[in-house]
């Protein structure tokens, strides 16, 4: 078949016909051109020498007829016809919505004059062309319209798991890069390009491909960034403004601040953006509000402004949203969480801080809960750098939550760290509340949950049991109620059964005294893990059952998460395979969105084992190997041991003895 292929350019610097130019250039553009094309125009010989002379991009030699809009279309019409009738032919014309009125002329008279013939005519465009052109068009019998929409985010992940052959590393890596690409197919693969030139994608000894992320977050590649750069070029000087303005709010922006931080009117403002969404596509309006077309979008035009014009339009930002007659009757204990991100967000960027110093740690929180964990950890760095900003007890809560955050995404070293800064700061014999006695004991307690999880047993042990007795003799039953489950835990893993029972069971008494559903359903969990470890698997069903009742009432996705992965424990030992293969997928998928390594990394080596109960040693080695790869990154040392052993039991299933014989010596060690 022929295959002709040309695009119009952004910006405004397209020629009527340059798409169909360069199209039938790469057929005919040779120096032979006249006499390639005499044989495609020989109802019009006397054009050939000025159509072949535009071809190679020189003016039409001395005394031939020259090329007017009636001629053009008539040569153009005549060679694609005379090529489709020699062989079938594909036509491509790109970027149509850069085509000055005529090119649109041109293409729907070849898109009328190739009916019947052997050729396809394709035209690609972005959603902005004239409506009434469109129609004109659609009313040819042979013509139709094919809407491509953004990948969702099943066929994103078919596509990774396709072309990575893994529906395993597909999932872990989706959630990395489903923003960066925002569905668009180009996108997702220099992205997979990006990631196997930086490492974080590599190939295993089995030559199978593993996502790694330890290597912090994803660079956007340069193809990537100069196609959006592309898209904005066309954009006025004001539409530009106004959207380096928008950009400063983030990828979902409030047309009414955007308009009292500018000082424009209401009515003008949003015309002048529904103007953009029409022309331009670059935005859309989302209810009262307004999204960019595409993250790379808000990011170009954010990473394009020079840093003292960022800083300026985000002063002005959080000089709009302070003025609001509605904010000032809020004392910031009432400052949602939302409004305490948009103000703190603003405020560091204009470095303004402290204006906001007392909503950082609320605003850490609320980014944390919404699992926007990057965001959460710019912030809370940000405010612990910016000198002056944060006092004693500000900064002590900061690390506390930051911490948190830290945990979450498995960076322990940096966990630890801030919580020995945090401890640094409080005073066990001062009974005040700022620095004192109440916020050392809360840091002893995230302390202890941290060398929990590192596997200082006995070292956990002591500083829980320190905190519980601060938090008692405080009489603040909130803080009990989160020392009573790290200590519960940390008898657990020391064997302490029955101990660890009677802590739950008073955890999860006093949680309900105080309303606290989340620590409730928390100890309920914990208790239905401890009638597992004791082979009561009905039991703990149904306490699993209570549990996740507990943890939706509460909206806490993570112990949701948790719950789901415990019971394909017990489901397992049931013999219920498929339910637990089922259970352990569902708590998979939460903990990839919502970034929890650690559970993510637990919930693998579950369903591994499943699946050598199946007899599938070979997708069970692999869950296998890569749980033991997340615990080595996020300093899990008890769950790197468990996987550590796992591999070698199914490698000895495998008949691959030597390979397990190291392997145990390894979890020995």
């Amino acid at each position: 078949a022929h295959v002709l292929y040309g695009a119009y350019p952004p910006g405004g610097a397209a020629t009527e016909y340059d798409a169909f130019v360069s199209a039938f250039r790469e057929r005919f553009g040779g120096r032979d051109a006249e006499s390639a094309l005499s044989r495609y125009l020989e109802q019009t010989p006397r054009l050939v020498p000025a159509f072949a002379a535009l071809l190679r991009g020189e003016p039409p030699p001395e005394g031939t007829d020259p090329l007017n809009r009636d001629a053009l279309q008539t040569v153009f019409v005549h060679a694609a016809r005379a090529l489709a009738n020699e062989r079938p032919c594909l036509f491509i014309f790109d970027d149509l919505h850069f085509a000055p009125e005529e090119g649109r002329a041109l293409f729907a008279a070849l898109a009328s004059a190739l009916a019947g013939t052997s050729a396809l005519i394709l035209g690609l465009t972005r959603p902005v062309l004239p409506p009434a052109w469109m129609g004109e068009l659609e009313r040819l019998g042979h013509v139709g319209r094919l809407v491509l929409d953004r990948l969702d985010r099943d066929a994103m992940t078919a596509v990774l798991a396709e072309a990575l052959e893994s529906t395993d590393v597909a999932s872990d890596l989706l959630p990395r890069v489903e923003s960066k690409a925002g569905g668009n197919p180009f996108f997702l693969f220099e992205l997979l390009r990006s990631l196997r030139e930086q490492g974080t994608l590599r190939k295993s000894e089995d030559g199978s491909w593993m996502a790694s992320r330890a290597s912090g977050p994803i660079e956007v590649p340069s193809t990537v960034r100069d196609l959006v750069t592309g898209r904005l070029a066309g954009l006025e000087q004001d539409d530009r403004e106004l959207l380096d303005v928008a950009a400063c709010c983030g990828m979902r922006f409030d047309p009414v601040l955007l308009g009292e931080a500018l000082g424009l009117g209401r009515i003008p403002l949003l015309r002048q953006l529904g103007s953009i969404e029409s022309r331009l596509g670059l935005i859309r309006s989302a209810g009262r509000t307004f999204v960019f077309d595409h993250h790379q979008v808000q990011e170009v035009l954010y990473e394009q402004l020079s840093a003292p014009l960022r800083a300026a339009y985000h002063a002005a930002l959080l000089d709009a949203l302070l003025a609001r007659p509605e904010l000032q009757e809020l004392d910031e204990a009432e400052i949602d969480g939302e409004l305490s991100v948009q103000l703190c967000t603003h405020a560091f960027a204009a470095d303004q801080g402290t204006r906001v110093a007392p909503l950082v740690a609320p605003a850490i929180e609320r980014l944390a809960r919404e699992h926007q964990t990057e965001a959460a950890i710019n912030l809370g760095e940000q405010a612990l750098a910016a000198k002056g900003v944060l006092g004693p007890a500000a900064q002590v809560k900061v690390r506390l939550r930051l911490a948190d955050v830290m945990g979450l995404v498995g960076r322990r070293d940096d966990e630890s760290a801030l919580l020995e800064q945090a401890l640094a700061m409080t005073d066990p014999e001062d009974p005040g509340p700022e620095t004192g006695r109440p916020q050392h004991t809360a840091v002893l307690q995230r302390k202890a949950a941290w060398q929990l999880i590192v596997g200082q047993y006995r070292e956990a042990q002591e500083t829980a049991e320190r905190a519980l007795v601060l938090a008692e003799e405080a009489g603040d039953d909130a803080l009990v109620v989160r020392v009573l489950g790290t200590l519960g835990m940390v008898n657990w893993r020391l064997g302490n059964f029955d101990r660890a029972s009677e802590l739950h069971q008073r955890r999860r008494a006093l949680a309900r005294k105080v309303g606290d559903e989340v620590s409730e359903g928390e100890a309920t969990g914990h208790l239905a893990l401890l009638l597992y470890v004791m082979g009561r698997f009905e039991d703990s069903l149904a306490l699993y059952e209570s549990a996740l009742e507990l943890a939706a009432a509460g909206g806490r996705r993570r112990l949701i998460g948790v719950i789901h992965g415990n019971r394909g424990i017990s489901l397992r030992q049931m013999g219920r395979f498929e339910e637990a293969e089922d259970a352990c997928n569902k708590a998979l998928q939460v903990a990839r969105e919502i970034g929890d390594r650690r559970l993510e990394s637990n919930v693998t080596g579950n369903l591994g084992n499943i699946l050598t109960d199946l007899g599938r040693y070979m997708d069970s080695l692999r869950q296998q190997v890569r749980q033991r790869q997340m615990a080595r990154e996020i300093l899990d040392r008890r769950g790197e041991g468990i996987a550590t052993l796992n591999t070698a039991l199914t490698m000895l299933k495998l008949g691959r003895t030597a390979d397990a014989r190291r392997t145990i010596e390894e979890v020995v060690e």
